[in-house]
């Protein structure tokens, strides 16, 4: 009998975070420590993703992953976009594709957080502690960002979301 997948929200921060890594020398310590996981969580994350195909002895399966997240991350993982909260910045709010399409203040995307700044539309994180572990990692916000992009973005937003995680994950 073959046992079922189910993959976690958080899995998906944790293959990202692999990606952002760009090395297969990382102790998972030190990736639970980053992200504001236990280690327990990490481990149990990694066995998931690896029996997904998505990552195989600490190596990220590229390919895979990239057709993961931009195909079925939305389907998957549909956004929860609520009320209006204070947080750190995301989607096409984030700092680093804020540029990517002319939009409003109205439409402003955070995750919630004590750690953030801006107002704007609430969106849950794929887990509680992703907007401090994005603050800290420059590579995985703009990777996470997009991602949300992918959720909640039109379809041309969408479509440049895609282009830049081809890009960044392409060349890995």
């Amino acid at each position: 009998m073959r046992q079922q997948l189910s993959l976690k929200p958080q899995d998906v921060a944790v293959l990202v975070k692999l990606l952002a890594l760009q090395t297969d020398q990382w102790k998972q310590v030190d990736l639970a420590k980053a992200m504001g996981l236990s280690q327990s969580e990490v481990a149990k994350s990694l066995v998931r993703l690896s029996k997904a195909q998505l990552v195989q002895n600490k190596r990220v399966n590229c390919s895979a992953a990239l057709e993961f997240i931009l195909h079925g991350v939305k389907y998957s993982f549909p956004a929860e976009v609520g009320a209006l909260a204070v947080g750190v910045p995301t989607a096409l709010s984030s700092t680093i594709h804020n540029n990517m399409v002319i939009h409003s203040d109205e439409d402003r995307y955070v995750w919630p957080s004590l750690h953030g700044k801006i107002r704007g539309q609430m969106i849950k994180p794929f887990y509680p502690e992703l907007p401090l572990a994005a603050l800290d990692d420059s590579e995985f916000y703009g990777l996470m960002s997009a991602i949300e992009i992918l959720r909640v973005g039109r379809a041309r937003e969408r479509k440049l979301a895609e282009r830049y995680l081809e890009s960044k994950i392409k060349k890995l």
